[in-house]
């Protein structure tokens, strides 16, 4: 009977810093680690055979009915693993590279003086989420939170760029308690964020339609469009926010002018993007007459009820 031979130790180290030192299926941080033979044979050492799997992972694909819970590995075939190995392992070249090809959004649960939990996610820069992790209360303080998290991603990569959502989420909206979408940075904001020439060539047109209450906002950075934002009075009661990620309707406020709610919306997407140049104009769409401030036409006073 043939021995089984051992992995070479430069392939199983290469494997290892290629996969971040995590599972390949579950990506956690900071679990012990087999290495699986993709196509059973033992004898098959080629990089390419081989993926980096959690010990529970590993132990419930072998004996998936030594278990009464299954386990994401448990019901994996070769065909899978060998995806979820390519994928990882692209995701983690990406997130090396200099500067990294992916960013980190981190969202916290709860109010400002209580934190529920907190979320991290690893998403590329057309956001394909690579990486996710909770924290809850039952792992720690937000402190602690705070440092688990910086572990985890310099497992990845030392210089992933970090965006924290400024604003708690309510609770019911926690990833691990309720139902919830996990947030992520758009590609343009992680340009208007990361880019050091954002405020030399950002520029941001407003248009006002003359004709009825609508405006709408264009972020550009050079010839690239990053963003662009759609106003516009609705049923007369309120602002109706388009953009090309989401709809919202903000009520409009009975004691305070439309003119001025419409300005402090439009103010705030200029703070938040934060633009070197700012033109405003109204008129032909095709050429339209560029004016020094916001102008509205009196039909957004008029459309209200």
């Amino acid at each position: 009977m043939n021995k089984r031979p051992p992995i070479p130790l430069g392939t199983r180290r290469a494997l290892l810093e290629a996969n971040a030192g995590r599972c390949c299926v579950c990506r956690k941080y900071g679990l012990g680690l087999n290495i699986h033979h993709i196509d059973g044979n033992p004898a098959n050492n080629d990089p390419q055979n081989l993926a980096t799997i959690c010990v529970e992972g590993h132990d419930h694909h072998h004996r998936p009915i030594a278990y009464k819970i299954q386990r994401p590995c448990s019901a994996l075939n070769a065909a899978t693993i060998r995806r979820r190995k390519r994928a990882w392992e692209k995701f983690v070249k990406l997130a090396r590279q200099n500067p990294p090809h992916v960013h980190a959004t981190i969202t916290a649960y709860g109010t400002k003086t209580l934190i529920h939990a907190a979320e991290l996610v690893v998403h590329t820069l057309d956001q394909r989420i690579g990486y996710h992790q909770v924290y809850h209360l039952h792992d720690g303080d937000f402190d602690h939170w705070t440092d688990l998290i910086l572990e985890d991603l310099g497992d990845l990569s030392q210089n992933i760029p970090i965006a924290l959502v400024s604003k708690p989420m309510p609770v019911e909206h926690c990833p691990c308690c309720g139902k919830a979408l996990s947030r992520m940075i758009s590609q343009g904001f992680i340009l208007r964020i990361n880019s050091p020439q954002w405020r030399r060539k950002s520029v941001c047109s407003v248009y006002v339609n003359p004709a009825q209450p609508s405006l709408m906002a264009l972020v550009s950075f050079g010839k690239k469009k990053v963003f662009s934002w759609g106003l516009h009075l609705c049923n007369g009661r309120f602002f109706h926010v388009h953009t090309e990620s989401y709809d919202e309707r903000i009520p409009i406020q009975s004691r305070t002018s439309v003119t001025h709610q419409v300005e402090g919306l439009v103010n705030h997407v200029i703070r938040e993007w934060n633009p070197g140049k700012l033109f405003w104009g109204t008129g032909d769409p095709d050429q339209p007459v560029l004016t020094d401030a916001l102008q509205l036409p009196e039909s957004w006073e008029r459309g209200r009820k």
